[in-house]
């Protein structure tokens, strides 16, 4: 008996004509006709040919190669080297751009090797397709191993070289044509493990993340991903940024802690954000009185007392109050409210006692008084550094205090932790400053793996002395030269004297450097959308630039001759882009020249 164990079981062809396709393998000679491919397969009939218009739900092996070529004798020859390699089982083949767009959007187990054929029309502008139905394949399958077929050492031209270099920079391979048949099988081989072991890992991260949002659904009724804040804390959060998995989490927290009355302490190191999150309980639990702070090491152990507690007339020297008999503590003044005690490991060792006996008595004495107060519904919000265990320990922390003021609320995570916020929070700290920076994507890139060791509040200083840097010439763009110079800056290096040359030697931008700089990818589609309603309106077919900005700024404005448009979601973000853009008056003279739509059109594609 014939062993079958080392053959195909199933080719899936799609194209755009099945029919003409299967007879030109009818027709050709012997090694590469329909007759000669089947010999590669366990059956004859596990071939199939099909029509991508009736392609809805296609059926899959649960591990198969895709496999994107317009010439029927490369299609054979994959498949006798897929049958060589001895490990592939099933093959996906897309005869055309058609069938390999429709393919990828509605495959719903993703492929464990894909192969790319550069050139898949005759069209001298080849390349835009090649382009969108790679982009298609890595935003839908990014990690799976990808290998690009082409003639370009033979045919080389710009642009694609410059498409070898996109594939390449994805850590994705590019064969030549003219060498890959021989080498094939082996490279089947190592790209088809590697992939298959990228396809598991991928699973195990798709599983865990259903089990995860299946169990926070049980306990909150809802999925911690599509979780939706309460109005109070949409506004509140923009404090405390970042979309992260740990941000999520600490944000439920935040929202369940502020229904309890209950003292609390926020864990976190030097400039994670613990008094945002602090004052972020204290909002939504709807307490009528003040969010007061105190920061516990800002006053030395003699003061200590008076600032938390308040002091009688003549308490001690210098304790004088004015015209009143006494002053009030911070207690006293944090009535009905939330008192912030920031840094409460500096409390020493008698004050800590005293605010102990307070939070379990619920009354207080003042310095130098002999009158006991009660305290009248005071929440204690407390925050320290994370090493607070190990001060117990030395016995430098009351171990019941910290019991005290003990909670769930999870450890703030340090920016190193979740690296994946620092452009949110780039971008945040950006816009408190004005005229608005855009920072290119290298920029955040080399932002995002700097360490950032005392976390959100050195990352802020460090955006605000770069915005400095770059009102010197007036510069729009934030760009990776410039984050090079204030890193060195930043962390005392020297700075070598071309990047100075670079940081300062650029001139006032023209209108086209302006606009291709200023519309960041997203804001590049919401203008051409814009300018797209622009161009179906009847009695115009020139527009200025300052019109165009009246209109960004406010929807509502009516321009003659341009039908008001309904602008999307996004208006309030990328009009801030156009606003700083048409506020420098070194740009405003040529901005507000008028240019035909369809040129800036083509511009914001470029």
């Amino acid at each position: 008996m014939e062993d079958l164990s080392h053959k195909l079981r199933s080719c899936l062809i799609i194209s755009d004509d099945p029919e003409e396709l299967k007879n030109t393998f009818i027709r050709s000679p012997d090694d590469y006709n329909l007759a000669g491919i089947q010999q590669y397969f366990q059956s004859p009939g596990d071939i199939s040919f099909i029509k991508n218009d009736f392609l809805i739900s296609p059926k899959l092996g649960e591990e198969y190669c895709l496999f994107i070529e317009d010439e029927y004798d490369n299609i054979a020859r994959f498949i006798e080297e897929s049958n060589k390699a001895e490990i592939i089982k099933n093959l996906v083949v897309c005869k055309d751009g058609n069938s390999a767009e429709k393919f990828i959007q509605l495959a719903n187990i993703s492929p464990i090797l894909i192969g790319l054929d550069f050139r898949l029309t005759d069209e001298p502008d080849w390349h835009p397709l090649t382009h969108r139905i790679f982009n298609s394949i890595k935003k839908k399958w990014g990690e799976i191993p990808l290998f690009g077929i082409s003639n370009w050492a033979n045919q080389p031209d710009e642009k694609t070289v410059q498409l070898v270099k996109l594939v390449r920079s994805r850590k994705n391979s590019v064969l030549d044509k003219s060498q890959v048949w021989s080498a094939l099988p082996n490279i089947l081989r190592d790209k088809f493990e590697i992939g298959r072991l990228t396809r598991e890992n991928y699973e195990i991260k798709k599983d865990l993340k259903n089990i995860t949002d299946a169990l926070h659904k049980n306990a909150f009724g809802e999925k911690l991903s599509d979780r939706s804040i309460n109005k109070e804390f949409t506004e509140l959060s923009k404090k405390i940024i970042g979309d992260s998995f740990k941000m999520k989490e600490l944000k439920m927290h935040i929202e369940l802690t502020a229904q309890d009355d209950s003292n609390i302490i926020i864990l976190g190191e030097t400039g994670t954000g613990k008094q945002n999150v602090a004052e972020a309980i204290h909002k939504l639990s709807h307490r009528k009185g003040q969010f007061i702070d105190l920061n516990c090491a800002a006053f030395p152990e003699t003061l200590i007392d008076t600032e938390l507690f308040g002091y009688e007339k003549g308490a001690f020297t210098g304790a004088d109050t004015g015209k009143l008999e006494h002053k009030k503590g911070k207690l006293e003044l944090a009535e009905n409210g939330t008192l912030f005690l920031d840094e409460i490991h500096h409390l020493n060792i008698s004050s800590q006692g005293k605010l102990l006996k307070v939070l379990e008595q619920k009354k207080f004495y003042r310095v130098g008084g002999l009158i006991e107060y009660d305290l009248k519904n005071v929440r204690i919000i407390a925050a320290s550094k994370p090493n607070i265990e190990e001060l117990i320990e030395k016995n430098l922390f009351l171990e019941d205090l910290y019991s005290r003021l003990f909670s769930f609320i999870p450890v703030i995570p340090p920016l190193r932790d979740r690296r994946e916020d620092i452009p949110e929070l780039v971008r945040f700290f950006l816009l408190e400053k004005e005229p608005l920076l855009i920072p290119t994507d290298d920029a955040i890139e080399l932002l995002t793996k700097q360490p950032w060791r005392r976390n959100i509040r050195e990352l802020r200083t460090f955006i605000h002395n770069l915005h400095r840097l770059c009102s010197i010439k007036r510069d729009l763009i934030l760009d990776k030269n410039k984050v090079e110079y204030g890193l060195a800056l930043h962390n005392k290096q020297a700075v070598k004297e071309s990047l100075v040359s670079k940081v300062f030697s650029n001139e006032i931008m023209n209108l086209d450097l302006a606009v291709k700089k200023i519309a960041e990818p997203k804001a590049k589609e919401f203008l051409i959308e814009f300018l797209t309603s622009i161009e179906k309106c009847e009695g115009t077919n020139e527009v200025g630039l300052d019109e165009i900005s009246k209109m960004f700024l406010n929807p509502k404005t009516k321009i003659p001759g341009i039908a008001y448009t309904t602008l999307s979601s996004n208006y309030n973000k990328y009009c801030k882009h156009f606003n700083s853009l048409m506020s420098l008056p070194e740009l405003s003279g040529k901005l507000t020249v008028a240019i035909r739509y369809s040129k800036l059109k083509d511009l914001l594609h470029s």
